[in-house]
């Protein structure tokens, strides 16, 4: 009997300290991302609106506004958190490689340029590798590397 439960427990051990598959990360590659061209969902048909690919220093300014929320009873409204940027951001390229830092509390972003333009989609703090600047850009503009060879998925 000592001998089934010491070999049970030194099975389990075992098991607990087996190497982990190759296509694990490690948490510096996860955050590695490069960037696509950034699109919103807006309305009802759900068409893709192309956003500019910038870098905004967003103050940390949000507002509670009501959006409608589209459902099979007819719908309703609801208040989500936009998230506000102003005017144009600093441009970036296309497959940049950025380190993810944070995501911002809000959902949708109220860009005020030439009046104001409500967007269902969050924002994303960023740091460009090749010069280190900061700041922020829409969150649907990351896609993320699952290895450093393999194909890039979307975030």
């Amino acid at each position: 009997m000592k001998i089934f439960i010491l070999s049970c427990f030194l099975f389990i051990f075992l098991l607990g300290c087996s190497s982990p598959d190759s296509n694990v990360e490690s948490d510096a590659d996860s955050k590695i991302i490069k960037l696509i061209q950034p699109v919103a969902e807006l309305g009802d048909a759900r068409v893709k609106k192309e956003l500019p690919l910038q870098l905004w220093q967003w103050t940390g300014e949000t507002k509670r506004l009501t959006v409608h929320m589209p459902s099979e009873s007819g719908g309703g409204t609801t208040k989500k958190v936009f998230c506000v940027i102003e005017g144009d951001g600093e441009p970036l390229s296309l497959d940049t490689e950025v380190e993810d830092l944070e995501e911002a509390e809000c959902t949708h972003v109220l860009h005020q340029k030439d009046g104001f333009k409500r967007y269902p989609v969050g924002l994303k703090r960023i740091k460009v590798l090749s010069n280190g600047k900061e700041g922020w850009t829409w969150s649907s503009a990351l896609q993320k590397q699952t290895s450093w060879r393999a194909k890039a998925v979307n975030y």
